[in-house]
């Protein structure tokens, strides 16, 4: 044995030849403590040709393990590029109605970022455009959603306009995410593309509850899908999901707009007016006839004054008779419901002044004959103010009462 092992050159060394293992208590040495260690057994001859007889096999088994690393280099690429991880996010989690977020797609495997990948998208909610795309060197791929509900995609030139409206809304909104509604005005073509593009759910039954609008809109949830092809082929590789909540804020706004412009009209003091002119003090009776002729009066200078008051509370400025016409399904709703708002108004007005001239003397009878005659009279003249306001905010030419 050579000690120190290995030798560094020029170093000294020591060869062993033999161990001595003597007990603590021993006298003296013997020949069964001493253990031979100079290996008789073995010279250097015997070694020379142990290491050209093992020469070839170490080569042999270095060429078998080249090819075993080989093997699974190659079983490691294939088994990469089966297994693909589809990673997908959007610019926004939350949006509003309107509003365009982009979808990013990253497919990657074993080996790293895949190109020329075919991917798919579909939405439950909203529109993505384009439909497909095709992921670049970086492994990805974009697509569009657009939180409106539509069988296809909007016209290129609509896209802008409803970037507009939904920033408008996102000025609008205070720190608490609460919307300002009242303050929300828009141009004709942004009044259109809010009616193209709501769903008619959106304006039915807009008078039900005016009192209960909600700051901060109720969300609908677009879950967005992608399926990750490989070139032409029609195998889905990879999977992926994401999810953006859009606030659904056009049916509180429009609420809104109802309350505001009502609350601006007012209708008891001009039916007061008229009664009181009809007022007989001496007969204890009242001119029924000029009472209907003054209610239909009332009608037209409230449809003139509520008109102007609506373009004041729905657009940026002042807007032509055509322009007018462009407010769609929104604008038709906010007309019509604020006619009928002023039609329950006039009636209850009608009915307290009735009320009132009969604790004047006015005979109970005849004063309920009068009412039902005043009321059909004062229905009659609403439903032509909410038809004016039908055409007007749905077909363009401005308002006319008609009938």
């Amino acid at each position: 044995k050579v000690a120190p092992w290995p030798l560094a050159p020029g170093a000294r060394a020591t060869y062993v030849l033999a161990a001595i293992d003597r007990p603590a208590n021993a006298a003296s040495i013997t020949a069964n403590t001493i253990t031979d260690l100079r290996r008789l057994n073995l010279t250097l001859a015997d070694v020379v040709d142990i290491a050209a007889d093992l020469e070839p096999r170490v080569e042999t088994m270095e060429t078998a393990v080249n090819d075993i690393k080989n093997a699974l280099t190659d079983i490691n690429q294939k088994l990469g590029r089966l297994f693909w991880d589809v990673d997908m996010r959007a610019s926004d989690k939350s949006a509003y109605f309107g509003a365009t977020v982009t979808i990013t797609v990253t497919v990657t495997n074993y080996l790293g970022p895949v190109a020329g990948t075919r991917v798919e998208f579909s939405t439950d909610y909203g529109v993505v455009s384009p439909s497909s795309a095709v992921t670049n060197a970086d492994g990805r791929a974009t697509t569009n959603l657009l939180g409106v509900e539509a069988a296809r995609p909007p016209e290129e030139n609509e896209l802008p306009v409803l970037t507009n409206v939904a920033s408008k809304v996102s000025l609008a909104t205070r720190g608490d995410k609460s919307v300002f509604y009242s303050a929300m005005k828009f141009e004709p073509a942004e009044m259109s593309v809010i009616s193209k593009y709501s769903p008619s759910s959106t304006f039915v039954d807009v008078e039900r509850n005016l009192g209960t609008i909600l700051p901060i809109p109720p969300s609908k949830t677009a879950t967005v899908s992608c399926y990750a092809k490989e070139g032409a082929g029609t195998v889905v590789r990879g999977i992926g999901t994401v999810q953006v909540s859009y606030r659904q804020w056009v049916r509180d706004w429009v609420k809104t707009k109802i309350v505001d412009t009502v609350k601006e009209i007012d209708v008891s003091s001009r039916v007061g007016s008229k009664f009181g002119a009809a007022w007989n003090g001496e007969q204890k009776d009242l001119n029924v006839n000029f009472v209907k002729e003054g209610i239909g009066d009332i009608y037209s200078d409230v449809a003139a004054e509520s008109q102007g008051k609506l373009v004041k509370q729905l657009f940026t400025d002042v807007v032509s008779d055509d322009d007018l016409g462009k407010a769609g399904a929104a604008g038709q709703s906010i007309a019509q419901a604020v006619a009928s708002q002023v039609g329950q108004k006039t009636n209850q007005a009608v009915k307290t002044e009735i009320s009132n001239f009969t604790n004047q003397g006015l005979d109970k009878s005849r004063a309920a004959g009068y009412q039902k005659t005043i009321l059909q009279s004062s229905n009659q003249a609403n439903a032509g103010v909410s038809q004016g306001f039908k055409m007007a905010f749905g077909s363009g030419g401005g308002f006319n009462v008609g009938g």
